[in-house]
């Protein structure tokens, strides 16, 4: 069944799994979203020689992941922190980390976050979340 996400004017974010998005979501003010979850065919074998793998999970430097990000994006996402402690806090700890794990719930749930609020362009996670 599909996923849906629908933001309104003030990013209050709902998803929900129907056969079709809700009527409402078509609204003026509304953005609405298909979410897509990719499924890795279990007969692809891992990349063992990728040297972004770390027992069994996609590891990046600090600088790794932050060139991830476009420079407008990184521009946009320190600007806005000045004046987002959540945003100021989600910053924080990346530059604390001792390296960043594409596959880690916070840093999934993180980017999820900032597609969502519109800091990053709708598609955004997924690209920097598949390298």
């Amino acid at each position: 069944m599909p996923m849906f996400r629908a933001t309104d004017a003030e990013g209050n974010v709902t998803e929900y799994d129907e056969p079709t998005p809700r009527p409402e979501h078509f609204a003026a003010g509304w953005r609405l979203e298909e979410i897509v979850i990719g499924v890795k065919s279990p007969d692809t074998p891992p990349v063992e020689d990728d040297p972004r793998m770390y027992d069994g999970r996609r590891e990046l430097s600090r600088l790794e992941f932050m060139r991830m990000f476009t420079a407008p994006e990184r521009i946009a996402l320190r600007t806005i922190a000045e004046s987002n402690p959540a945003l100021a806090d989600y910053l924080d700890l990346i530059d604390k980390a001792e390296s960043i794990s594409l596959d880690d719930a916070d840093v999934v749930a993180g980017l999820t976050m900032l597609e969502a609020v519109g800091l990053l362009a709708t598609g955004r996670a997924e690209e920097i979340l598949n390298g």
